[in-house]
This record gives C-alpha cells, sequence and structure tokens, in this order.
C-alpha cells in the first residue's frame, strides 16, 4: 500500500473513531431521483472544495441536508466509498462498464476534489500500463472526455498525448501536435515518470486536517484539553506534532 493511501485510512479511522462530532454526518441527496447519502462532515471538506464551501451554509440554516440534482448518483457513491475507504465501490454498479475513470474525473472536477481526480487517473494510468494502452483511447472515450472537461483539463492532455484520434474533435489535432514535440525519452504517457504532467494540484491530506484542528481550536487548548484525558485531543495533538514544531508554527494564536 502507498504512502498516500496508508495516510489516508489512518485519517479516516481517527475522524470515525477520535475526531470531533464524530457520529455527525449530512444527508446529501444526488440525482434526479434524490439518492440519499450519509456522509461525514469533517471528511466531505477535507476532500470536497464544494462541500466545504456548501457545509457552513447549510449549517447556518439549521438544515441537515444537501442537494445535488446535478450529479450522478452512481458516480456520487464512488466519491463517497473513496473518502471512507480509498478505493472504488467493490461491487458493480454502473451499466456502463466504459470510460469509468473518466466518468470518475469529472464529478471530482464538480466537488472540486483534485484527490479524487487524481485517483481516477491513476485508475485510468493503471490501465494503460496493463494494456499497453492498445484500446485507449478509442472514440468513445476522446467524446467523452471532451465533453465532460475543460480545453485545460488535465485528463485531455492526457488523451491528446496517448493517441492521434482527430475525426469529432479538431481541437485535438492541435493538442496532439504539440505532444509530438515533446521528448518523452523512451517513455509512454502512462509511465510513472511522467505520472505529475497529469495529476491536478492537490493539498496533501495531513495538511488539509491539520489546518481543519486549528480552525477549530488553538493548541493551547488542545493541549490541556489532552492533559484532562480527551482522547480526541491527544490524536489530534500527535496529528499536529507529528513533525516537531509544525503544530506549534501554524497554531492560531490563542
Amino acid at each position: 500500500m502507498s504512502y498516500k493511501a496508508t495516510m489516508h485510512l489512518d485519517i479516516v479511522d481517527k475522524i470515525y473513531d477520535f475526531g470531533e462530532n464524530t457520529r455527525e454526518s449530512i444527508t446529501i441527496f444526488v440525482g434526479l431521483n434524490q439518492n440519499a447519502f450519509d456522509a461525514n462532515k469533517t471528511l466531505s471538506a477535507l476532500h470536497s472544495g464544494y462541500l466545504k464551501g456548501k457545509l457552513p451554509e447549510i449549517e447556518h440554516q439549521g438544515a441537515k441536508k444537501i442537494s445535488l440534482p446535478e450529479f450522478n448518483a452512481c458516480q456520487f457513491a464512488e466519491f463517497i466509498c473513496w473518502i471512507r475507504s480509498y478505493r472504488w465501490v467493490p461491487v458493480p454498479i454502473h451499466g456502463d462498464l466504459d470510460c469509468l475513470g473518466e466518468r470518475f474525473w469529472q464529478p471530482g472536477s464538480l466537488l472540486r476534489a483534485p484527490g479524487f481526480q487524481n485517483a481516477a487517473m491513476d485508475d485510468i494510468r493503471r490501465w494503460c500500463k496493463d494494456s499497453k494502452a492498445k484500446s485507449w483511447p478509442d472514440s468513445k472515450d476522446i467524446d467523452l472526455i471532451y465533453r465532460l472537461a475543460d480545453p485545460r483539463a488535465k485528463l485531455r492532455r492526457f488523451a491528446a498525448d496517448s493517441e492521434q484520434l482527430f475525426k469529432n474533435w479538431p481541437a485535438l489535432t492541435t493538442e496532439v501536435a504539440h505532444a509530438a514535440e515533446e521528448d518523452w525519452n523512451g517513455t509512454y504517457p502512462w509511465d510513472d515518470e511522467n505520472r505529475e504532467r497529469y495529476m491536478q494540484d492537490e493539498v496533501p491530506l495531513d495538511q488539509l486536517w491539520e489546518e481543519h484542528i486549528l480552525a477549530r481550536r488553538s493548541i493551547k487548548e488542545i493541549k490541556q484539553a489532552g492533559k484532562n484525558n480527551c482522547l480526541r485531543s491527544v490524536i489530534e495533538l500527535d496529528h499536529l506534532e507529528r513533525d516537531e514544531g509544525k503544530g506549534q508554527k501554524k497554531a492560531k494564536t490563542s
């Protein structure tokens, strides 16, 4: 398991077991049929810039639910599963199994969830490496990518770097021409050494949780509560002081 996956799951465990309002969730109604999802507020805010901005507004109104009719329920289920377990839903819930990585990338864009987008991109890269990209991207992939992603999206860049397919998307001609000028040094777009070309800018999850903790209490308050045997405070203090002095530097003035 990668360091990133281990950190992700470690923080999930700490939030669920010892975090602030561990049992407090928000009900999110998704899609035209309003499928209901119970999502942990802290995890939702850490992983989605959209939900992070939405939650204070909902709480101010005294509401306990969010409605996202523009989202696909199956895709949102993948997001909820990923933030909890760092994996996709382990049962087939999609009627159309084609282009799943691309489909996951797009709701990540809407949710402003770069970590989720990067997980989707890594999934596409793994598939390309395993299959040596003999059939990716095909016309269906390109059609979906160019409909869902904006012109500067790194998903479009990855598609352009990986294949030459111009029939329905003339803009691909220019992007592939640019890709042809790259010096690949014997590598392929999906190889690990080229990974950073296609990753979204992402704040590390441990830093996001640190900021979340310190937005609610000062380091002094956390230490005092820890001395009084508050397990949540002990766990949070351990996280803040994971690098010597780091928690002190970023603590807000008490």
